[in-house]
């Protein structure tokens, strides 16, 4: 597995563990000391050997290291607010499909409604998953989680016109297949490409409509109606297929 740590817990060679990674490491993992250890602190990527392995600090012998490459397509998940669980299922396989950026957004039929006050509590527990699942992927970066925004919020502030490709699987558009939309891009002119999906209800027609003058496509993505938790990831495994990556 590869480890994510911020720099300030790396220090002279040691890296100073949290309540949750010491647990990780030593219980589930079982390291000891001459075990390989591979871990990234701000893009660079470091390849060690483990000296020693204490409750809140883990030393260790760098055998070499490089700039994690960035130059990989950048996939953007904007996920519409789903149940606990199957949100959870969101972020652990799509992460493992290489997203690096997840946008929670409330739309008119998420059944979940979440107050800005617990958020903070579901973002700690979010981004435990999105670390885990980076980790045991191998991804370059590790996935981070942007801020819950209800859909009229994300419309108004988000910035569009830096992505390249940007669709939204709706059950009820009828012309376009995700397929036929992704054939009339070039794939070497892509650099970033970003997804929204509806929730468990689907999106409503107006909300599809806002979508589309921020330059979405609505496509189809066959004649069976996915759950929103298979959704994403389905239309991500297609465009990562139609763009080799």
């Amino acid at each position: 597995m590869r480890y994510f740590f911020k720099q300030n817990q790396f220090i002279d060679n040691q890296i100073i563990l949290n309540e949750y990674e010491y647990h990780y490491l030593s219980r589930v993992k079982r390291l000891k000391a001459g075990d390989p250890f591979e871990f990234v602190i701000k893009q660079t990527l470091f390849i060690a050997e483990v000296l020693s392995f204490k409750t809140n600090y883990l030393k260790v012998e760098i055998l070499r290291s490089n700039k994690v490459d960035n130059n990989e397509i950048e996939l953007v998940l904007f996920q519409s607010i789903i149940k606990e669980q199957a949100f959870s299922t969101v972020l652990s396989t799509c992460t493992q499909l290489g997203v690096s950026k997840f946008i929670p957004v409330i739309t008119h039929r998420s059944i979940v409604k979440i107050n800005p006050n617990d958020f903070e509590k579901k973002r700690i527990r979010w981004e435990k998953i999105l670390t885990r699942s980076s980790s045991q992927s191998f991804q370059d970066i590790e996935s981070s989680m942007g801020n819950v925004l209800s859909i009229s919020d994300f419309l108004k502030t988000f910035t569009f016109k830096n992505f390249d490709i940007l669709v939204v699987p709706w059950e009820e558009e009828l012309s376009n297949s995700l397929q036929t939309v992704l054939d009339k891009y070039n794939k070497n002119n892509i650099k970033r490409v970003g997804v929204f999906i509806g929730p468990e209800g689907g999106l409503t027609k107006n909300e599809i409509d806002l979508l589309k003058e921020k330059e979405f496509k609505s496509v189809s993505l066959g004649k069976h109606i996915l759950k929103s938790e298979s959704a994403g990831f389905y239309t991500l495994a297609q465009i990562k297929y139609f763009l080799n990556i």
